[in-house]
């Protein structure tokens, strides 16, 4: 009996901090990586029951991963004044207004010109500046946007450290949350002598990887990468010697392989919840799951934080991909003197 096991470790102590947690002042995180395994092999022994001593003998190994990454990132949350219709204070560092424009201004009789939102008082408030502008009525929000930028101010806690360059109207969340990576491989093989003519061989391969990290926090609509794959092998050889220059193998095996995507918790939710009809809702081919929403809002180059246009989806489809393969592979091998000719035959079929 042999066998051997290793362990690989890396710890974060010795890493240098990131530029995003010196310039919120927050400490550097954990870090650490650990690969690890065994291989044991021998023949196959039962006491009392069989010696399989120069005839049967077994290899297991095992291999495992196991990581929990850093991340960093800096992204700019909606403030409740906008959510409120007011954007008054949505100024560059010389407090000149960023405008916001209301497309409903614009026609053939001013050469489409758009004008800026100006009222006294949103409906939800009175106006942060006297003038009215970029004060925008919140009849004209959509109900269903309101309801997620809501959620999104009351899952994100901005950073209370103050960062150089920040505008007034920014609020930055900074995300710390690391990527977890888990890794798991293990392979197991039985060899059979039969005779002095033959060999059987079976061999069973399983491996399976999970990468997951949120770029936004934890919740019904979080959204970030969630992966999963795994792969799964069973074989079986023959080798028959029909004489010493020839021999016969046959091969054949099963192959699995799936993957899948998308963050878990978000597959159950009820899209309705957000205030979508269930008629609506039973229409789409996917009626489970928060819905994909992309952010498409210019960002001024002046904020710090990545910004509205590059926010990360809130949610994404999930997807599930199986593949079964099926092979069937003899050959035929002659030697004669210096010369070898190997005939085969490789048969597959593949269901996905």
């Amino acid at each position: 009996l042999h066998g051997s096991a290793y362990e690989f470790a890396k710890r974060g102590y010795m890493d240098a901090n990131h530029w995003v947690n010196n310039l919120t002042d927050t400490p550097r995180p954990a870090h650490t990586e650990d690969q690890f395994g065994f291989e044991v092999a021998g023949p196959v022994r039962l006491p009392h029951l069989y010696n399989g001593r120069d005839k049967t003998f077994f290899m297991f190994n095992g291999e495992f991963y196991r990581q929990k990454l850093p991340q960093y990132g800096m992204y700019d949350v909606p403030n409740q004044a906008w959510v409120n219709g007011d954007f008054s204070g949505f100024t560059n560092s010389n407090g000149d207004l960023y405008p916001v424009y209301d497309v409903n201004t614009a026609n053939a009789a001013n050469g489409y010109a758009r004008s800026m939102f100006q009222t006294a008082n949103t409906g939800s408030t009175t106006c942060g500046n006297a003038q009215g502008y970029n004060c925008v009525p919140t009849n004209r929000f959509n109900p269903i946007a309101v309801k997620i930028v809501n959620m999104v101010i009351g899952a994100f806690t901005p950073t209370p450290n103050a960062i150089a360059g920040e505008q007034s109207w920014e609020n930055i969340w900074v995300n710390r949350q690391p990527q977890n990576n888990t890794m798991n491989n293990y392979i197991a093989k039985v060899d059979q002598a039969i005779g002095t003519k033959d060999r059987l061989s079976f061999n069973y391969i399983h491996d399976d990887n999970v990468v997951n990290s949120l770029v936004t926090p934890p919740g019904d609509w979080a959204n970030g990468e969630h992966f999963e794959e795994a792969h799964q092998n069973a074989g079986i050889d023959w080798i028959h010697t029909q004489r010493e220059n020839l021999l016969f193998d046959v091969h054949g095996s099963y192959q699995r392989y799936w993957r899948s995507d998308g963050q878990p918790q978000t597959w159950n939710y009820d899209p309705t919840q957000l205030g979508w009809s269930s008629a609506f809702i039973n229409s789409l081919p996917l009626t489970k799951g928060f819905p994909q929403i992309s952010w498409t809002v210019a960002e001024p180059y002046s904020a710090q934080g990545q910004g509205y246009g590059s926010w990360p989806l809130l949610s994404r489809d999930r997807f599930m991909i199986p593949d079964d393969t099926f092979s069937l592979a003899p050959t035929v091998t002659w030697n004669k003197q210096k010369h070898s000719l190997r005939a085969g035959i490789d048969l597959r079929t593949t269901h996905t």
